[in-house]
């Protein structure tokens, strides 16, 4: 083969495996997945602290809650309102499809707020208790640092 044959050989291969690689990624993003992902209501334990990531609904959040710090059936109400809010406000930021460095701030500041709801309806030992839980969800349940570090 000549230099100028090896070189066109090359470059149709390189299309090739461009082109079939570029219609396997646009596939994968128009597919909808056969299941939907588990719901996602901060973190969990991406959550920043509340152990609020896939598959922890607001109902399991309260339970968890409920045993650590011994609410109330009306902090359980109040509790279960601000969960299920951050949890919808979440779910829109993520459905915006942001880029990650825009999409951080707006999570840490849903997930702000509801800490300082929650904290609003806790007793002040409450409040510390929760505090606790929440280092100990940053920190993993082995009591070093998560996978992925702190925050989302």
């Amino acid at each position: 083969m000549t230099k100028y044959s090896k070189f066109f050989a090359i470059t149709v291969m390189a299309a090739s495996l461009t082109t079939a690689a570029m219609a396997q990624t646009s596939g994968q993003q128009s597919t909808p997945p056969a299941t939907p992902p588990p719901a996602q209501g901060q973190g969990g334990a991406q959550g920043g602290g509340q152990g609020r990531g896939p598959g922890m609904s607001p109902d399991a959040m309260v339970e968890s809650m409920t045993k650590e710090l011994g609410l109330s059936e009306e902090q359980q109400t109040k509790i279960k309102e601000i969960l299920t809010k951050q949890q919808a406000d979440m779910k829109a930021v993520r459905d915006q499809q942001l880029p990650r460095e825009e999409a951080m701030p707006k999570m840490r500041e849903i997930r702000d707020n509801a800490t300082k709801a929650i904290n609003a309806v806790l007793t002040p030992d409450q409040q510390k208790k929760y505090a606790e839980m929440q280092e100990k969800m940053r920190q993993g349940s082995n009591g070093g640092p998560r996978p992925g570090g702190p925050g989302l």
